[in-house]
């Protein structure tokens, strides 16, 4: 029974994907790469998180990770070369971008423009955030 309610569940995500596919009029390989980015930056506000974190990146590689496994239940390609080749590269297209912003947020915050150069300027921005992290409360 379980299996049953499953198999309709990825066949209705799988329906889904085709259809918002098809509705944007944009490539198969083109939706795994903006999905991704969408994905990373959702996550990130959701996870109140910078895309500097490795959470957002870590729930776009479980969702590309969970794609390709309802993909592989839903799809019976001719080869299975083929088609683990195409979830593979399905896998690296999706992560990819999400990949780039991770590492250049961390390794290069200037090119964002977070980059705190003096001390002072590095006390105030924490202080600054302190303050954001709580409730507001007005004044006596």
């Amino acid at each position: 029974m379980f299996d049953i309610k499953l198999s309709h569940t990825t066949a209705g995500w799988y329906e889904s994907k085709l259809f918002i596919e098809h509705a944007l009029a944009i490539s198969h390989d083109g939706l795994h790469v903006v999905i991704g980015v969408l994905i990373q930056l959702i996550a990130a506000s959701l996870l109140r998180r910078t895309v500097a974190s490795w959470l957002p990146w870590a729930a776009v590689l479980a969702f590309a990770l969970a794609n390709e496994v309802v993909d592989l239940r839903v799809e019976r390609w001719p080869s299975p070369g083929m088609q683990f080749g195409e979830g593979a590269k399905d896998i690296v297209l999706t992560i990819l971008l999400p990949t780039i912003l991770l590492a250049v947020t961390r390794l290069r915050p200037a090119l964002f423009g977070t980059r705190l150069d003096s001390p002072a300027e590095r006390l105030a921005a924490s202080r600054e955030s302190a303050m954001m992290d709580r409730p507001y409360t007005p004044s006596p």
